[in-house]
């Protein structure tokens, strides 16, 4: 099996290479207790390690620098210092955040209507004045978009990868000892199909299911955008009349699941939510998207959190974000197989512990 490169390269607050963290050199700054976390929700990404304080070249990690993460692919993540903790018995502490949110944080986007835009062009838009650009972009349609209230670019991202059901991950190139790049990369999904099967008794070690009901609703208001007039009136389908589907029942300006108001309804009542839908432009749109959002919240969220063996020098064990993979579990009653998409990672380059390597799958 290969062994995982454990590089962290260090850089200043100016993004000049000032050292390297590893357990592999003799001269490097040593590094335990590390966990990586990365989500597919808005490419979330955190990084935190320790490394002891007496170390001559641990005051190398400065506070707001960074961190470069090589991934378990060779592509690099970049990661800002935001906490340095010493402790009594000699280690210090070392939390940081994917860099891109301070960057996205400290910028502000007016208030603008774009109507039809590529998500090519809502992401440039935003990106203005971030430091971050694009880079691979999938095309998924266009959408209308409008911005209120001064969000944060950060914000504005979040608000584009939802509208567009889209799903990104943050990069950044280095060439000599500088940095010369940092991007996004926005896709339909991340991830492969990749067969991947993790089985009881060989690569799986624990399994955690989880049923989750605290969103759960059995129907939903469909409130679309205001007219560009500026008069207040609100898209809905309360005039719309729908195809017949026994599976939904149409209220004034709402859908409900028949199914979900006979399993989680209270005494014949729904459980009503509000859908607000910034894209739909009529009221046969809304009504679509409505139902679509319905059918993800009209059951309980299920979630299983596995402790894995990763087996990433084996030709075909490899284990991404977004990948689809099959899970085999004997032990449980009854016996447990399912198909779905890792939502979740955590991964650490330097313990032998298996059960600090976890992927969280929830549905395809």
């Amino acid at each position: 099996m290969a062994l995982i490169n454990d590089y962290l390269y260090v850089l200043d607050p100016y993004y000049q290479a000032v050292g390297l963290l590893s357990n592999q050199l003799e001269n490097a700054c040593p590094y335990y207790d590390d966990e990586h976390i990365e989500k597919l929700k808005h490419g979330f990404l955190t990084l935190e390690f320790t490394v002891p304080a007496k170390h001559p070249k641990s005051i190398l990690l400065q506070e707001n620098g960074f961190i470069l993460y090589p991934d378990l692919d060779g592509k690099m993540e970049l990661f800002q210092i935001k906490e340095l903790i010493d402790t009594s018995k000699g280690d210090l502490y070392c939390f940081c955040e994917n860099a891109a949110v301070p960057d996205l944080l400290a910028n502000i986007v007016r208030p603008v209507a774009l109507p039809s835009q590529t998500l090519e062009q809502a992401m440039n838009y935003i990106l203005q004045g971030t430091g971050w650009e694009l880079g691979t972009i999938e095309y998924v349609g266009v959408q209308d978009f409008v911005f209120k209230d001064y969000p944060t670019s950060l914000a504005a991202l979040h608000k584009i990868m939802d509208q567009y059901e889209a799903e990104i991950e943050f990069r950044a190139d280095f060439q000599g000892l500088r940095l010369t790049r940092k991007y996004v990369n926005v896709y339909r999904k991340r991830g492969q199909a990749t067969g991947r099967i993790f089985s009881y008794g060989r690569d799986l070690i624990d399994v955690k299911r989880t049923r989750d009901t605290k969103e759960l609703i059995t129907a939903l208001i469909g409130l679309g955008k205001g007219d560009s007039g500026g008069d207040g009136n609100i898209l809905t389908f309360q005039d719309y009349t729908p195809p017949t589907n026994s599976k939904y029942e149409k209220g004034e300006d709402w859908v409900g699941s028949v199914e979900a108001l006979q399993r989680w309804g209270k005494n014949g009542k729904h459980i009503m939510g509000v859908y607000k839908d910034e894209s739909a432009t009529n009221p046969a749109e809304l009504y679509q998207n409505t139902v679509k959002e319905l059918e993800r919240r009209s059951s309980p969220k299920v979630t299983y959190q596995m402790s894995v063996l990763l087996l990433e020098g084996l030709v075909g064990q490899q284990c991404r974000l977004g990948d689809e993979i099959l899970v085999k579990d004997y032990s449980f009653t009854p016996e447990l197989a399912i198909r779905g998409r890792i939502t979740e990672k955590k991964s650490s380059k330097t313990s032998v512990d298996p059960q600090q390597n976890q992927v969280i799958v929830g549905d395809v």
